[in-house]
């Protein structure tokens, strides 16, 4: 077969469905499935061998549960084709995705292709979650890439390019090495698994073509509002990053994408605040850590962010954390 499609399973019996027969229906046919049950405690693995009973390009892993790096890696470890892409298991793809990814790596020789997502939520339509980053990329143009917007767009304030894990197709001599570097990350991973596979690809093409559907849901890992957990998990995700980014090719742009994500959960919070003892542990551990105040903090931030913004930095840089709560409670991120 030429490519493996590898999909982590984890509570998410109600769209698993309509994942796996989205993968199913492709055009393009030459693919196995490699499907891998994380301990879920629904009946995930019943429906995934259930598929893998009746179309034989479709095969269970069953493990304890371990978090999505490691039912990726061991995913790609069970898999075999020299083509990698992944799938989350409440997504689903367009016919023609493998088919398009496939036939972009071969016109251009390329070691990662990438395709653009639609946002899905219940009741409506599914919405183009656009990119400003398009086209093929090869030797110094990544290192372009890398440099300008691939990690925090200033004008979108997104990644210049879909950031996620999925979406995406692999060699699969590259593809090793990056996974192993998000090991131990339970948020944010997929950004720097993208991070580190762009310092490593020799060829990448961005796709114009919207064909993979990101279904946002209610209590997604992506949306969990716990800070004592957030906070902390977030911040190792960080300094991994700061760790791949060896040239120092993306310092602004880490440096942006941190106090946008921060801004983004505290924002968050206006509608669920936890008590205030818990609210300022856990964000003074946050801002008062080295790593964190020299980074985003210790200097004034160029261009990019709001007047609001450098207001909110203010606050946080002098430690402000009772008006900063005070002001959650008004509606005020």
């Amino acid at each position: 077969m030429h490519v493996s499609v590898i999909i982590p399973v984890y509570k998410v019996a109600a769209h698993l469905r309509a994942c796996l027969e989205s993968v199913q229906a492709q055009t393009f046919t030459d693919f196995e499935v490699v499907m891998v049950n994380d301990g879920s405690p629904d009946n995930c693995g019943a429906i995934c061998d259930d598929f893998a009973a009746h179309d034989s390009r479709f095969r269970t892993l069953h493990q304890s549960n371990q978090g999505v790096s490691a039912a990726r890696k061991n995913g790609l470890l069970a898999s075999k084709a020299p083509f990698v892409t992944f799938l989350d298991a409440d997504d689903y793809v367009a016919p023609t995705y493998i088919e398009a990814l496939v036939k972009a790596q071969a016109t251009h020789g390329a070691d990662l292709v990438v395709v653009q997502n639609y946002n899905v939520r219940e009741g409506e339509a599914p919405r183009e979650h656009f990119r400003p980053v398009r086209g093929v990329f090869r030797g110094q143009a990544i290192r372009q890439l890398l440099a300008t917007n691939a990690l925090a767009d200033r004008q979108t304030r997104l990644s210049g390019l879909p950031a996620f894990t999925w979406g995406k197709l692999y060699a699969r001599h590259l593809i090793g090495q990056s996974i192993d570097t998000c090991q131990g990350l339970t948020l944010g991973e997929d950004v720097a698994m993208t991070q580190a596979t762009l310092y490593r690809a020799h060829c990448v093409v961005v796709l114009p073509d919207y064909l993979y559907y990101y279904v946002e849901r209610t209590g997604q890992a992506t949306q969990k509002a716990d800070l004592e957990i957030l906070f902390p998990a977030y911040l190792n995700t960080w300094q991994r990053m700061a760790d791949i980014d060896h040239e120092h090719l993306q310092t602004d742009q880490l440096r942006l994408r941190m106090w946008l994500i921060l801004r983004s959960k505290l924002q968050c919070l206006s509608h669920q605040l936890p008590p205030y003892p818990t609210f300022r542990k856990a964000l003074a551990q946050l801002v008062e850590t080295p790593f964190f105040y020299n980074r985003v903090l210790a200097q004034p931030h160029r261009s990019a962010i709001t007047i609001i913004d450098h207001l909110r930095l203010l606050l946080l840089r002098h430690r402000c954390y009772r008006l900063w709560y005070e002001l959650l409670k008004r509606g005020w991120g």
